[in-house]
């Protein structure tokens, strides 16, 4: 499909299922939606993608936050005693993805949160092998207050 010229809008204009089923739906071929006139949006994604942001190490401290992105690296150059996730928002779900990479040393020891809820109840050991990666997948539906993780990649 090919690009149209949605009907001119004001600004400010609320963008009703009306107009957007007729005017903006399918012009970019990555979405391709509709909305109902009780609000639900239904379609199929085409394309996605996320960005990755970059965490630091202060002070055996890394900070995650779910509302700035969903997909963080973390370049182990340090003990890691605290993995810190904020940033979630209450009755809505989110998931976290999480690279963990030590670094040309290694050996670096990664402290996982206590409370996270590991299935079997017991947190795998993240890897301390140079230029090796592990990737967590964090997963809420209750704003942060019980987190349950998955180890995705363990030693890649």
């Amino acid at each position: 499909m090919a690009w149209t010229i949605p009907t001119a809008r004001t600004t400010g204009e609320l963008i009703t299922a009306s107009i957007w089923n007729t005017d903006l739906k399918d012009n970019l071929l990555l979405l391709k939606t509709s909305i109902a006139d009780d609000g639900r949006l239904s379609g199929e994604i085409r394309a996605y993608r996320e960005n990755v942001v970059s965490a630091g190490i202060v002070a055996g401290v890394v900070t995650v936050d779910v509302s700035a992105a969903a997909v963080y690296t973390v370049s182990v150059t340090a003990p890691i005693t605290t993995l810190s996730v904020i940033g979630w928002t209450a009755s809505k779900a989110a998931t976290v993805t999480i690279r963990l990479t030590q670094d040309a040393t290694g050996g670096r020891a990664v402290t996982l949160p206590s409370a996270w809820r590991w299935a079997g109840g017991i947190a795998p050991p993240i890897t301390t092998t140079a230029n090796k990666t592990d990737i967590l997948v964090l997963y809420s539906d209750d704003g942060g207050s019980t987190i349950y993780p998955s180890l995705f990649t363990a030693n890649a």
